[in-house]
């Protein structure tokens, strides 16, 4: 009944807030909801760091004093992460659409997307995938996805954290605790510097960033609970904690697409929702240095998925497509658009995009992950991609090319595939092509308006 009642509370105010702040404060239920299980947990009462300082947070908001505010938190940021707030950092107060356009400028730095022809690579990728729709644009569905969820950002250029004008105070709070962890992550490791050095595929990007959104996430629940957690129990009740999170999450948090997210937002729920588990992981594991965990980091989504690949060192393995990048980017008349890795969790969204209610499918045929490579092509006028896959096993292979089978039937209303699933078939018009090739544990994928000269240049220069 009390559960019933804190859930009520929080969600009554989500219904009755702009649609806007929603996202952040599913993110305030999830960590409420985890202070409320380690309530029952202990079966005693508890006041946390956040609550003893709600009374003056209110005061002081109240009387638009940010820096007051700040100084608590840092307090608290520094005391149970070990990492110090070395920099001064500023509050300011920009528009909503100063946010988002900043914002976006931002991201498109961290991932690597400073240039008109990485854009139109991953727009084209999106919208074969059917991740994107294909009368919208790359920016505008990433400029939505921040209107929609973000209000406020840390700066590291300016050591500074920007908050939206009008937000309201819960959510002004949890921003600027979130944001205060990452300026402290700034003073660890130098966030600008972070960024440049995992910014080198899609795929490394996302597993990166997941191990920061997921540090500050974790600070966020422990501040919440901070009380329950002295004396030698501290490993146990995180542990049950991050149990009953995982089972509330359905096991399986950040995948399901029932709410109609696009890409983007799938992205951003994997950085929070996964990397709060990966880092409550490392906590319970005694691992629970924050600077530590920033020197060495995960490598891959696959290694936030399955963190036992992460403690075993486990390294994406290299495609011949990867290897033949400087072949393929001489062929006369070819432009190379787009060179990045997907990763497991892309190919998971994407299968669970269109295999609707088939979580369990999707999970399953891209656990078997072992690297990846997809190059996005402009020949004139004509636009291709080629998808070097690698998996564990040829029985990991076989299982996503069962999955990407029917994920073609499904996007391209193909009935009929070869029952070897290695096939060559005309879809849509007559240059739009999609070829698939298996060799034991690799699979290669070509899609598009691919014209035959092309196909034998690009075949001849992996090797096929």
């Amino acid at each position: 009944m009390i559960l019933k009642c804190i859930m009520g509370v929080l969600m009554s105010l989500q219904n009755n807030m702009q649609a806007k702040n929603k996202w952040v404060l599913k993110k305030i239920c999830l960590l409420s909801l985890a202070a409320f299980l380690l309530f029952s947990w202990t079966g005693s009462g508890f006041c946390s760091p956040l609550e003893q300082i709600r009374n003056a947070f209110d005061r002081d908001f109240n009387r638009m004093n940010p820096e007051k505010i700040k100084d608590r938190f840092v307090s608290i940021v520094e005391d149970i992460s070990g990492m110090k707030v070395k920099n001064q950092v500023g509050i300011s107060y920009r528009s909503r659409g100063d946010v988002k356009n900043e914002l976006f400028l931002q991201d498109m730095k961290k991932w690597n997307l400073n240039n008109n022809k990485k854009m139109q690579g991953y727009e084209y990728i999106l919208k074969r995938f059917h991740l994107l729709a294909s009368d919208t644009s790359f920016k505008d569905v990433y400029l939505k996805s921040y209107y929609d969820h973000l209000y406020g950002y840390y700066d590291p250029s300016k050591k500074s954290i920007i908050l939206m004008e009008g937000i309201h105070k819960l959510v002004a709070e949890n921003v600027l605790f979130h944001e205060i962890v990452h300026a402290a992550q700034d003073s660890a490791v130098d966030l600008i510097k972070y960024q440049e050095k995992h910014s080198s595929s899609f795929d490394a990007t996302l597993a990166a960033s997941a191990l920061l959104e997921g540090q500050a996430s974790a600070v966020e629940l422990i501040a919440r609970i901070e009380r329950n957690l002295e004396g030698k129990a501290k490993n146990e009740i995180l542990s049950d904690l991050l149990d009953r999170i995982l089972a509330q999450l359905g096991r399986n948090p950040g995948s399901n697409n029932t709410d109609n997210q696009n890409m983007f937002e799938s992205c951003m729920d994997f950085s929070y929702s996964y990397g709060l588990v990966f880092v409550l992981t490392r906590i319970v594991k005694e691992d629970a240095d924050f600077s530590r965990m920033l020197e060495a980091i995960p490598i891959s989504t696959e290694q936030i998925l399955h963190i036992q690949k992460y403690d075993a060192k486990e390294q994406p393995m290299k495609t011949v497509l990867e290897k033949s990048r400087d072949k393929i980017s001489s062929i006369p008349g070819m432009t190379l658009l787009l060179d990045t890795s997907l990763g497991e969790y892309f190919i998971r969204q994407m299968f669970t995009n269109i295999l609707q209610n088939d979580n369990d499918t999707a999970k399953n045929a891209a656990a078997g992950w072992g690297g990846d490579r997809i190059f996005v092509l402009k020949s004139g006028e004509h636009l291709l991609f080629i998808w070097d896959t690698l998996w564990d096993s040829d029985k990991d292979a076989d299982e996503f090319l069962r999955c990407y089978a029917d994920y073609s039937k499904a996007r391209y209303n193909v009935e009929n595939l070869p029952p070897d699933m290695i096939f060559d078939a005309t879809l849509t018009t007559d240059d739009d092509k999609v070829l698939i090739k298996k060799n034991g544990n690799r699979i290669l994928i070509m899609e598009g308006q691919i014209i035959t000269s092309t196909l034998k240049n690009i075949l001849k220069s992996i090797g096929l």
